[in-house]
């Protein structure tokens, strides 16, 4: 029996159609840039603060303007942490959590970050430009360069 043109030409289609599920399924869905907008004093945790979905482990969690204060009230693992310059709030990581950054980095231009007691691992480089970095008392491990090109870095003896 003889495939008609029109047949091969479905069968063609099908096979192309599985092959690009199947090359992009393979592909990890892209990060989001997750940007503080709370305007008061309030908690990481609170999905509205972030515009409705907290940071997750690809994402950047981004600090502009003059957004108010952030309180890291859970253990959080983001791709990257970015202060920009302009936002004059306090980020603060409550005790007994943890912070777990990836290879984006932790870069701050200004405000002011309180590291706690609690770990902190950034597995990219931490870059201060501007604004107060005050260490955790417990475990800063910085996996890559760590750049003071402005702003105070407080040791706090961790």
């Amino acid at each position: 029996m003889k495939n008609h043109p029109t047949e091969f030409k479905r069968l063609n289609l099908q096979g192309w159609v599985v092959a690009f599920f199947i090359f992009f399924l393979n592909f990890p869905v892209s990060s989001m840039i997750r940007t503080w907008i709370s305007t008061g004093a309030s908690t990481w945790s609170t999905p509205a603060n972030w515009g409705g979905s907290t940071p997750s482990s690809g994402d950047t969690a981004q600090f502009s303007s003059a957004f108010g204060n952030c309180t890291i009230d859970m253990a959080i693992t983001v791709s990257r942490i970015e202060i920009l310059a302009g936002y004059t709030g306090v980020i603060t990581l409550s005790g007994g959590f943890s912070i777990t950054v990836g290879a984006g980095g932790f870069s701050q231009m200004s405000g002011t970050f309180m590291g706690g007691a609690s770990a902190i691992q950034i597995n990219g480089p931490l870059q201060l430009s501007g604004g107060t970095f005050t260490s955790t008392a417990g475990n800063l491990n910085i996996q890559n360069s760590f750049d003071v090109i402005g702003g105070s870095f407080i040791h706090n003896n961790g």
